[in-house]
């Protein structure tokens, strides 16, 4: 993983029969229950 101001770079290693956009989906899916998890009093205020 790089990270840089405004993006992050990730090398994901996969099951060859998995599509890109189904990792991608995981990865958001991910991302978004955790920053929920630790953010949830804040982010309730604006959404």
């Amino acid at each position: 993983m790089e990270t840089d101001k405004d993006h992050i770079q990730y090398m994901i290693e996969t099951e060859p029969t998995m599509s890109i956009s189904k990792v991608v989906n995981l990865i958001k899916s991910y991302t978004t229950y955790h920053i929920w998890k630790k953010h949830t009093e804040y982010l309730k205020n604006h959404f």
